[in-house]
């Protein structure tokens, strides 16, 4: 019931948006509290995003990477349209409103004598509308049906006439193919009569918690399943005539419940109580509701004050059910960086407090040193000389080669993939499987995102039956080169770059300028990529924060890992993918079990990421055998021979740079055998090295060729190389074509 003027004493504050806000820890009882700006979408009755990294209405496939400052005589933060073909995600808020579709945007080229550009917008595969582009900055405003589903996850495809390079036309170097550029994407109500002045208005003070919303604007809460919520909204001021808030609970089970309350323009404060429904995570619309042709002058402002949930206690049958299961990839994040692995004191406090909660594997292994293979060794259980995505195939065929989404939707999961590297993408074949799957390419930016990532999965969890277990799978890029930690983030005595902004962070350029032995220039860069870690961790504990404020965390398998590590001129070089070394190779694992089993636990028993996979699946089915590599991971108690853990780095065409190697560890001893005996800078290098990594962890002196271990990593590799038994289904292939030729060169990985 909605008592105005009444405050209630809620039972636990949840901090909303702002570390600021100083967030208490939880007692120990089923209530849950997060502080995530991405929790509670301030714009989700109006979803938008000003390509700024902020809203909830999120980038897919089609986009360019958002670029540009809003500094003096630049266009602002926008996004190009790469391609004929684009895709937006949102929510829809639920109930009968009108919404359109607003775009601000510039067609390419926009040359007199170029051909006009035409945008069409299509939902669920019909044409909804479009728009005549003309050669400038123009708003575009297109009626979305009202048959559309509320409170539902929207994707609309933007489909454009023609996309040109600008190269071809003599207006600059650029090799991508453009459509047009955009600086604000939006949904509005169809009432709202000056979109740029409506979401102008809106407003979210993150320090304070005060809200301003315009008639017609809105904010969106996520609630857990099975709670009583008690939320209150003070100092409420009308700023409107004949205004007053709608609130309205929707969830996945289609059912909405209106609660709303009268405002004023004296200052009060409104307490709101009530119950989410078992089974299902719910959302709490608050939207300002009045004269349609209202002036976006006309608002309403509160401060969002405490909101608490007193989560009921799990029922039997609940118990029993399969957990839920979310992997939270960190691209290129080194296991030395976190705390639990040694890291410097303070950088990871995040992933630190989430090692307690979990199970810490100490000696974790990727099964290669760059993305793809790895990614595809940890969805199969299978290492790359199996699952076959190296060696200039670059995509597998989820029809022969079965994946854990694939294997989890057969046990009834409900399965989602969001990516933000374009290698994880559907180009590379890594979305099947999943029931849905979101990109955006982000590998490569300057701007950290990860938050997105998470603010996505909070909307398709928003949607689903909570009768049903969830697996997602959360691939985020922020460490990946260029480092350019956010402002605050830069530890203490990164020196001062003498580079321009636009070479700042790039690893390759130092190469390329023979500065790897430069003991300043390198540790610049570390401190850059140290920064980035440290806005990582925050997300990451956001992304732990949202899981317990909707009641998931604590029956479900939470998994952080990193699906290889990076250089810093340890071996000579910097970045990944050459090597084999420790610092690309080891990664962390982190693995929350049900319910806190082994929790704060550390397993220093070799393991590999082929084994997360088995792991899972086993827990859903004991003593059922799951085929592959991995075996399941080892709790405290395990004990006997650690099994042997393979690795590979092979070359993605014959002709590029000879990586080609391959490797084992066993019994503490770690095998390298380079099958080019060339090195990546082009020198000859030895074909096997042997290193002891209890003696020698940083690997700077292989054993003698003559020594014991060395003629057992050859016997070792030998008989590896003899048992290994080819795929009955080998996947089909898919070549490198220029296209991916040049993306890969742009990231690194071809020469």
């Amino acid at each position: 019931m909605l008592r105005p003027g009444s405050a209630g004493k809620p039972a636990l504050a949840l901090c909303l948006l702002a570390m600021a806000w100083g967030c208490r820890q939880a007692p120990a009882s089923s209530q849950r509290l997060v502080r995530d700006p991405m929790v509670v979408a301030v714009d989700g009755a109006t979803p938008s995003n000003g390509l700024d990294g902020q809203g909830t209405l999120f980038l897919g496939d089609g986009w360019g990477q958002p670029e540009g400052s809003g500094g003096p005589g630049d266009w602002g933060s926008m996004a190009w349209v790469v391609g004929t073909e684009a895709f937006v995600h949102l929510l829809l808020p639920p109930g009968a409103t009108e919404m359109d579709f607003f775009a601000r945007c510039l067609p390419f080229p926009w040359d007199a004598h170029a051909p006009l550009q035409r945008m069409e917008v299509l939902a669920a595969g019909q044409v909804i509308g479009g728009a005549d582009l003309i050669r400038d900055w123009q708003d575009v405003r297109i009626p979305l049906p009202a048959r559309l589903p509320g409170n539902r996850l929207l994707t609309l495809h933007l489909r454009f006439a023609h996309a040109l390079k600008p190269a071809d036309l003599g207006a600059g170097g650029d090799p991508r193919s453009l459509a047009a550029a955009f600086t604000q994407l939006a949904l509005i109500p169809r009432s709202v009569p000056d979109p740029k002045s409506f979401l102008a208005a809106q407003s979210f003070d993150q320090r304070t918690g005060q809200v301003i919303l315009p008639v017609g604007g809105g904010l969106r809460l996520p609630l857990p399943a099975a709670s009583h919520i008690h939320l209150q909204l003070r100092s409420l001021r009308a700023h409107c005539h004949g205004c007053r808030l709608s609130l309205e609970l929707a969830g996945s089970l289609g059912s909405v419940e209106p609660l709303s309350a009268e405002s004023s323009r004296d200052a009060g404060t409104l307490d709101l109580g009530f119950d989410t429904a078992p089974g299902a995570i719910q959302s709490l619309w608050i939207r300002v509701t009045g004269d349609p042709a209202a002036s976006s002058l006309e608002t309403m402002e509160f401060v969002l004050g405490p909101v608490s949930a007193d989560l009921r206690q799990r029922a039997q049958e609940d118990n029993a059910a399969p957990p839920d299961i979310f992997i939270y990839m960190i691209d290129t994040l080194r296991a030395d960086e976190l705390g639990p692995y040694g890291g410097k004191p303070g950088l990871t406090p995040h992933m630190d407090a989430f090692a307690r909660e979990a199970v810490t594997y100490t000696q974790a292994r990727a099964a290669s040193t760059w993305t793809l293979p790895s990614v595809v060794s940890l969805l199969t259980g299978l290492y790359p000389d199996r699952h076959g995505v190296t060696r200039e195939i670059l995509q597998y065929d989820p029809q022969k080669l079965r994946t854990l989404p694939q294997s989890l939707g057969r046990h009834g999961y409900r399965t989602v993939g969001i990516s933000h590297s374009f290698i994880v993408s559907p180009t590379y074949g890594l979305s099947e499987g999943f029931g849905s799957f979101y990109y955006s390419d982000h590998l490569n930016s300057r701007a950290l995102r990860s938050q997105e990532a998470y603010g996505l999965l909070a909307c398709w969890l928003s949607q689903q039956d909570h009768r049903q277990p969830f697996f997602a799978y959360l691939h985020t890029v922020d460490p990946h080169a260029p480092y350019a930690p956010p402002p605050g983030f830069l530890p203490e005595g990164a020196g001062i770059s003498r580079l321009p902004p636009q070479e700042e962070g790039l690893p390759n350029l130092v190469m390329a300028r023979g500065k790897v032995g430069d003991r300043a220039e390198v540790a610049h860069l570390r401190a850059l990529y140290d920064g980035e870690v440290r806005s990582t961790d925050l997300q990451l504990g956001r992304f732990i924060d949202l899981l317990k404020w909707l009641g998931l965390y604590d029956h479900s398998f939470v998994i952080l890992v990193g699906d290889h590590g990076e250089e810093f001129a340890e071996h000579g070089g910097l970045e990944h993918g050459t090597t084999l070394f420790e610092e690309v190779l080891r990664v962390p694992l982190i693995v929350k079990y049900p319910d806190g089993r082994w929790a704060g636990k550390r397993i220093g028993r070799a393991v590999s990421l082929v084994d997360v996979a088995p792991t899972l699946l086993a827990a859903l089915a004991p003593g059922q055998e799951t085929p592959g590599d991995g075996k399941v991971l080892p709790g405290p108690e395990a004990s006997g021979r650690e099994h042997e853990i393979y690795f590979e780095v092979a070359p993605l065409r014959e002709h590029e740079a000879p990586i080609d190697l391959r490797g084992l560890l066993v019994d503490g001893i770690k095998c390298i055998e380079d099958q080019s005996a060339v090195s990546p800078r082009g020198k000859p290098a030895p074909r096997l090295q042997a290193f002891d990594l209890a003696a020698d962890p940083a690997e700077r002196s292989p054993l003698a060729d003559t020594a014991a271990a060395v003629a057992r990593c050859r016997v070792l590799l030998d008989a590896w190389s003899r048992t290994r038994k080819p795929l009955k289904n080998p996947p089909s292939e898919r070549r490198v074509t220029p296209e991916m030729q040049e993306r890969l060169r742009a990231l690194g990985y071809l020469r």
